[in-house]
């Protein structure tokens, strides 16, 4: 799961979102400096990462990039399920898309005087690219995807990941149609 998805599992809770979006640029010696509810934000993303990466569904669809992308096949796979809940979006919720995508970009940048300037400048530059619209359709995961293959240090395939999308989409699909549910229910302590 990624940007999008991570968004969108918090996006009820202001503190939540706030912590979930930004965990990973987070340092681990930064994070008694949040609020206890910026917090629960930062543990509820780890419960996400650590619940994917364990699914059988998501394994099994890892697996299926593995001989193009390598070890990096989970993080084309994390990049790809924000493709795949952008598609599936207006069956997953009745939240307007850009609505959703503004309301976030608001939240986010109303408590930039919590974040340490790393994180802000991050945050602007992300922001200013609009990086939940890019997750949310193919031109934009593309540009993503090709910039992240121009900054790793080791050969990847990161910008054929898209011919893998549309290879193994339905597959994908139905895998999420089971994932995504158990997820939901596994996040039951922070969304109810």
């Amino acid at each position: 799961m990624n940007f999008l998805a991570h968004a969108f599992l918090s996006s009820h809770n202001p503190d939540l979102l706030v912590g979930n979006v930004l965990a990973d640029m987070i340092k681990q010696k930064e994070f008694t400096d949040y609020s206890l509810a910026v917090q629960e934000g930062i543990i509820m993303h780890r419960k996400i990462d650590s619940f994917t990466d364990q699914h059988p569904e998501v394994r099994k669809c890892t697996k299926l990039l593995q001989s193009r992308h390598g070890k990096y096949s989970p993080v084309v796979m994390d990049l790809l399920w924000d493709l795949v809940l952008a598609e599936q979006w207006n069956t997953r919720t009745t939240l307007d898309f850009d609505a959703f995508v503004k309301t976030t970009y608001q939240v986010l940048m109303s408590r930039k005087k919590e974040y340490p300037q790393h994180i802000l400048e991050k945050l602007q530059f992300l922001i200013g690219k609009d990086f939940l619209t890019m997750y949310s359709n193919q031109e934009g995961m593309q540009t993503i995807l090709d910039r992240i293959q121009s900054s790793t240090k080791f050969k990847s395939n990161f910008s054929a990941a898209l011919e893998d999308y549309q290879t193994h989409k339905e597959l994908f699909f139905e895998s999420f149609n089971v994932f995504f549910p158990e997820l939901q229910l596994v996040l039951k302590k922070w969304t109810t």
